[in-house]
């Protein structure tokens, strides 16, 4: 029968040096590293250093709780905290307003498709493009995602999925000739069925390498944040637009980069300010 074992040490991630903390299955020691190491590097992980492995009394509880959930051979959780991550370019981007192809039926520009979709030079590790949707901006967005075809999960889990999910964030990985993504990037002047979301401040879309899993995991820690005055939890929309363009470029580099750790791009767009984009510099 398998045991679970516990796993802390050093890795990187495309190169980009991190923090791992990882719970995997295994009937002994030795098969559950190589179950968690097999895990991270279908997600383009490497370990580095392994400083702990230990037995399950010194698991956290949301990977155990994520391990019963999905019932994998191994989960994780990354950490880019003081490990000299790479920074996003200093320069917030405001692109074109009106990003859209008017020839096209105002479906946003070529030139932003490719920039989003562009799977990179290495087939190993090809970069996908995501969106974070707004469940209180995108109706019916449950239903919408599951016939959409897409891969999808809200950010929220457990009876916090079933209270809010209907209003919380959903993260999904986006196809360019899917319908939904089409819709994602379309707009129109009278659309009462809301079949067109750009510049709907419906999310945030997002250029990476990691995972949808990875990703799941690593900003469904930034939709709770504690008021250190008084030590309240508040929801915290990240993923809206107008948050993007005005709380989240006003933040410190180091914030800022934990915040889009594993991500090469993240814009957002409304009809007031047009396009808000961050891209990691070089």
């Amino acid at each position: 029968m398998d045991e679970l074992w516990t796993m802390s040490g050093a890795a990187t991630l495309h190169g980009t040096p991190c923090l791992i903390e990882g719970v995997a299955a295994g009937r002994a020691r030795r098969a559950a590293e190589l179950n968690l190491r097999s895990a991270l590097s279908n997600d383009g992980i490497i370990i580095e250093r392994v400083d702990h492995m230990g037995g399950i009394d010194d698991a956290p509880y949301d990977l155990f709780a994520m391990l019963a959930t999905n019932a994998p051979d191994a989960c994780y959780e990354l950490s880019f905290r003081d490990v000299g991550q790479s920074r996003f370019d200093d320069a917030l981007r405001l692109v074109d307003p009106t990003p859209f192809d008017q020839t096209g039926g105002r479906t946003a520009s070529e030139t932003l498709l490719d920039l989003l979709f562009d799977q990179g030079d290495d087939p190993r590790f090809p970069y996908n493009c995501f969106a974070i949707l707004d469940g209180g901006r995108v109706r019916n967005i449950a239903e919408r995602l599951g016939g959409s075809g897409l891969a999808h999960r809200c950010l929220f889990k457990d009876t916090a999925a079933d209270k809010f999910g209907d209003s919380g964030p959903w993260i999904l990985r986006l196809d360019r000739e899917n319908k939904f993504a089409r819709d994602l990037f379309s707009a129109s002047d009278d659309d009462p069925l809301q079949t067109g979301l750009w510049g709907e401040g419906a999310g945030i879309l997002i250029r990476s390498q990691v995972s949808l899993q990875g990703l799941w995991q690593h900003f469904r820690k930034f939709t709770l944040i504690t008021d250190e005055a008084t030590g309240k939890r508040y929801f915290f929309r990240f993923y809206a637009p107008e948050t993007l363009r005005t709380i989240i470029a006003g933040m410190s580099e180091e914030k800022l980069t934990e915040l889009g750790a594993g991500c090469s791009l993240i814009c957002g767009s409304d009809r007031t300010h047009g396009l808000t984009l961050f891209m990691r510099g070089p």
